[in-house]
């Protein structure tokens, strides 16, 4: 389990208090849930705590001070978010165990999971800032939230599922105790941190309480009861069983699981909650485990007592200390996917190495392994927040910029001034700044060279050229790229041997592949390669003395994995910089980019409003409807200039997926789209439909994870589909589909496009 967090909107703490039991009675006859307590040193400031009145909820919710009345700051707007919810639950075993204990061992089980709670909620308050300035632009720190519990015993199916739904304000006091609104920030960068403390304080409670023991951690920190029947955890998971049900279903009939598909089906299944009577949900509970071969009370003896010295000294020992401060500083520890790391990560990690550790002990321990194994690297200021790297990185990126830097006399593929004029010749379009990119790269005789530009300032064509003057000099150029999509630009340019990087370390680790001095290594968007794997490379060519030519922009996409490496070489090395932009077409949108890339997002944001590209909306239908209309009047316009494209773009894939049904939809009802429907996972694709590839699959169809297309034809029983290159295919016309594309027969799919393929995912994603 991982805490999960949601914004809440107007009107929804509707579900909380209508979740309630009106009276203790009613509470202890099923109808409803406990009341709400208040939680946070925010509520305390108010003078609040113990139990919280629907009606005291209900004004927090809109922002006002419960007993007053009084606005804790500025009135929620009608789009606002007025709190979040973080819902805070122990492992499945341990709501068993509260499930079919007896009172005693049930009252212990919740008292962890509120010393855990409060634990959360402690650190919460020392880390949630505030938002102020024009934007919420500044940050500065809170003085604790302003929070309800709601404590919830079953989950939809009436299994055992012991939760809080922790309900924060979005107000919290600054410095000056002025209330302003919540910087989000802060609780999504501090939530697992928070989760881990609450889970490593109700498991040290119900050591010191009951004498459990734990199993080891899994991927998320997570940790069952020792001795807890697989079987039963399964029986008492009828929710996810419902939704794994649903989802075989569904893969049945050619759906992949995705996210989307998960979310689909926990909505599809989902149904209000029926309440029993505790004495009901208690002998049902039991019943259930004897119906699986387990008598209650004997397993709950076999949970409890395990430990026989409860109260015996737990704190982590040195040499323990030690071997996961090892595990940490490692390459497979906490900067395997990411260069720097937060104290919060820390956290997480110590929280999943260590079982029942208190807070006070896992925050010294993290602040001694920020003082002994790791090296502050930078500071997020916005953020007011210390970064760290580990010696273990720095070391590589350092060997890295080494490497690299003892390599700048070498003279490496250098090519003739024939050979560099014949190339520039042959392409009479390239800019200036191309131009010498390409004399630099050909001609500058560096080891490793560089080359940086922002997106659309043609840096892959101009690899092309550069390509070209190397083979007239008899150079072999060998060309990889973190992605298989950016592979496809590379062939689209000449490169004839290419691959991704992971295949060509896996060639070079195992000398199927050889670099030597006439070798020209290409490596495109080097800016999202990591720093380990980047070091393994340059390592390669410097053993076969060949040329390594890096593209990229260090300031558009993070590494994939942990990585400044590029950054760092620039910074040493310097680089041939194209800077003109030929993408952006007004010289004000090229401006505005730049706005972007510099971080002046709000300038960027006002430049696009001068220039009516900003549309405002009253509420997120009336936006949708707008979007549309205009998506629709830019896709028939497009209809007659084949060089345009129209694209809507979202940044959440759920609004992705929504989008995409709305066009899809569209689409069909004007008729531009073919009447036959075929499945392709949790999609229905028809001729017409422009799809997105998801997987590579480029030595079998040509194409790789983000190929685009159009659908020509629907081939449900056809083995793999044949590939013809454009405009090629017998004369005819596809019966459906718009401007009668050259299709008839079998289904001939001219590259790249695709039909459907078993093992080829196909994401609809409409122009």
């Amino acid at each position: 389990m991982v805490a999960d967090i949601a914004k809440l909107s107007v009107g929804r703490e509707e579900y909380y208090t209508r979740e309630l039991a009106t009276d203790h009675e009613a509470y202890l006859s099923g109808h409803g849930e406990s009341p709400g307590r208040w939680y946070g040193a925010g509520a305390m400031t108010l003078g609040l705590k113990g139990e919280a009145s629907p009606a005291g909820f209900q004004a927090m919710f809109e922002g006002q001070d419960p007993t007053t009345g009084e606005l804790l700051g500025r009135p929620h707007g009608r789009n606002a978010v007025p709190a979040f919810d973080v819902v805070l639950r122990p492992t499945k075993s341990v709501s068993i165990l509260y499930g079919l204990g007896d009172p005693a061992t049930g009252r212990a089980v919740l008292a962890a999971h509120h010393a855990g709670l409060a634990e959360a909620v402690g650190y919460l308050d020392e880390h949630l800032g505030a938002r102020r300035g024009h934007g919420g632009v500044l940050h500065v720190s809170g003085q604790g939230l302003l929070a309800v519990g709601f404590d919830h015993r079953t989950s939809r199916e009436g299994d055992p599922l012991l939760h809080t739904h922790l309900v924060i304000a979005n107000r919290v006091q600054g410095p000056d105790s002025r209330w302003t609104a919540v910087d989000g920030r802060d609780l999504y960068r501090h939530r697992l941190a928070a989760d881990a403390i609450y889970r490593a304080t109700y498991q040290r409670e119900l050591v010191r309480t009951l004498g459990v023991e734990w199993t080891p951690a899994d991927t998320h920190g997570n940790r069952e009861l020792q001795g807890m029947p697989e079987e039963l955890i399964r029986t008492f998971s009828k929710r996810t069983g419902q939704i794994d049900a649903e989802l075989d279903r569904l893969a049945a009939d050619g759906g992949e699981r995705t996210p989307r598909l998960v979310k689909w089906a926990v909505h599809a299944t989902r149904k209000p909650k029926e309440h029993e009577a505790p004495d009901t949900l208690y002998g049902r509970w039991r019943q259930e485990a004897a119906e699986r071969g387990h008598d209650p009370d004997i397993l709950v003896r076999e949970l409890t007592g395990r430990t026989p010295d409860r109260d015996q000294d737990r704190t982590v020992s040195t040499e323990m200390a030690g071997r996961l401060f090892d595990l940490l500083a490692s390459p497979d520890g906490l900067t395997e996917h990411a260069s720097t790391f937060a104290r919060p990560d820390v956290l997480v990690a110590l929280g999943a190495g260590l079982a029942g550790t208190g807070r006070t002990e896992l925050e010294e321990l993290a602040d001694r392994f920020l003082a002994e194994r790791a090296v502050s690297v930078v500071a997020d200021r916005a953020l007011e927040e210390r970064r760290w790297s580990t010696p273990e990185l720095l070391a590589v990126e350092q060997r890295l910029v080494t490497n690299a830097t003892s390599r700048t006399s070498e003279q490496a593929a250098v090519v003739s001034h024939e050979a560099v004029r014949d190339a520039l010749a042959a392409h009479p379009t390239a800019g200036a700044d191309q131009q010498a990119m390409v004399r630099d790269l050909c001609q500058g005789g560096h080891g490793v060279a560089l080359v940086v530009g922002r997106a659309g300032t043609g840096k892959t064509f101009a690899l092309g050229i550069a390509r070209h003057a190397w083979q007239l000099d008899g150079y072999r150029l060998l060309a990889t790229a973190p992605t298989g999509i950016a592979t496809m630009s590379l062939r689209g340019e000449g490169f004839e041997d290419v691959a991704t990087c992971d295949r060509l370390l896996g060639e070079l680790d195992g000398a199927r592949e050889q670099l030597d001095a006439r070798t020209v290594l290409v490596v495109d968007e080097a800016g999202m390669l990591g720093s380990r794997k980047l070091a393994r490379l340059l390592e390669h060519a410097e053993r076969g003395q060949a040329k390594v030519v890096l593209v990229g922009d260090d300031r558009q996409l993070a590494p994939i994995d942990a990585g400044g490496g590029f950054r760092a070489l620039r910074l040493r090395l310097g680089a041939s910089e194209l800077v003109e932009n030929r993408r952006q077409q007004q010289a004000w949108e090229r401006e505005a980019l730049d706005l972007v890339r510099s971080g002046l997002v709000e300038d960027a944001v006002a430049a696009y409003q001068a220039h009516d590209r900003v549309v405002a909306a009253d509420s997120k239908p009336a936006a949708t409807l707008a979007l549309l209309q205009d998506w629709w009047t830019a896709y028939k316009q497009a209809d007659h200039d084949p060089t345009q494209e129209v694209i809507v773009l979202a940044a959440r894939r759920a609004e992705v997926d929504r989008l995409n049904s709305d066009c899809q939809e569209l689409l069909a009802a004007r008729g531009r789209l073919g009447q036959e429907r075929l499945q392709v996972e949790d999609r229905q694709l028809a001729v017409g439909d422009r799809v997105v590839c998801g997987h590579n699959a480029i030595a079998e169809l040509g194409v790789a994870n983000g190929s685009r297309g159009v659908v020509t034809a629907l081939a449900p029983l056809l083995p793999r589909p044949r590939l013809l290159p454009p405009g090629q295919g017998p004369a005819g016309r596809q019966p459906g589909h718009p401007g009668g594309r050259p299709q008839a027969g079998p289904p001939l799919l001219p590259h790249p496009r695709y039909a459907r393929r078993p093992g080829l995912r196909a994401a609809v994603r409409h122009p």
